[in-house]
């Protein structure tokens, strides 16, 4: 009754075979014809594009976007297939860009990647969640683990890809970062301004008095568009500031913050992979 199927199978040749069957004897209209009148199931999709060199999610979203009105088709569905203009707008979002000479495709990419480092962060958790039954043929954290494991790698996959394009192509701009630091007018020292009162003797809730006062006069002027002292000029006027000038000058120098730096690239070029 059935053509025998042979087990040397060359999976190309089998797949135009089974093309051409539907081709020719017109099986999409007739499942089409079939179902008229039947319950109609909507599967709204976008155009099948890529903004961006193809990679593992792209093979994923489009196998079950086949998968799916298949599924409902061979239920008895009637799946009307209409192409339609995208939903989203970002290939409109795109023209509009070229027409006006925007390039903020970074800024775009930037937030994208933040935003999954959250989800992540979140599948992370479950990892977390599961360690109490580690040792255990648990299902309560084998079934979790098979979706957060597959959508962590998927998505840092995508993630890793993505910063290399932008690390690769990323332009700084020194003199304005540093512009950028001092219209703060020193308030981000404030964190070190504390540490280093306490260390003058004096109890951590009396030095956050006096990094609050001295703060809040500077942010004021800020947010009112008014020139005014900064906040070191602010602490060296108050007299419970006692903070020599050898500390402050300590204190309000950005490069501090990188003191540790070496030792960050020294710990990841430890790792191994």
């Amino acid at each position: 009754m059935y053509k025998k199927v042979s087990t040397d199978l060359n999976f190309v040749d089998r797949e135009k075979q089974t093309e051409k069957f539907w081709e020719d004897n017109d099986i999409f209209r007739k499942s089409m014809r079939d179902r008229e009148g039947n319950e109609i199931y909507m599967f709204y999709d976008g155009p099948p594009t890529a903004n961006g060199k193809p990679h593992i999610g792209h093979v994923l979203t489009r196998v079950i976007k086949d998968m799916i009105p298949r599924y409902r088709t061979m239920k008895g569905y009637m799946v009307p297939r209409k192409a339609g203009w995208d939903t989203h707008g970002l290939p409109v979002e795109l023209e509009v860009e070229k027409k006006l000479g925007l390039d903020g495709k970074e800024q775009i990419t930037a937030e994208r990647v933040c935003g999954l480092a959250r989800v992540v962060k979140a599948n992370a958790q479950v990892a977390f969640d599961n360690a109490a039954l580690w040792f255990e043929r648990d299902i309560s954290h084998s079934g979790a683990e098979r979706v957060v494991l597959a959508d962590s790698f998927t998505a840092l996959d995508y993630m890793f890809g993505k910063m290399q394009w932008m690390l690769d192509g990323l332009q700084t701009y020194p003199d304005k970062m540093e512009h950028n630091l001092w219209r703060t007018r020193g308030l981000i020292f404030s964190s070190k301004v504390l540490l280093a009162l306490v260390q003058t003797g004096i109890t951590r809730e009396e030095a956050y008095v006096i990094v609050q006062r001295n703060a809040m006069k500077v942010w004021a002027d800020i947010q009112n568009a008014v020139d005014g002292p900064t906040y070191r000029e602010n602490l060296e006027a108050d007299p419970e500031a006692n903070l020599s000038k050898e500390t402050l000058d300590e204190i309000f120098d950005p490069w501090d913050f990188l003191t540790r730096k070496d030792a960050v690239f020294e710990r990841l070029e430890k790792l191994e992979f």
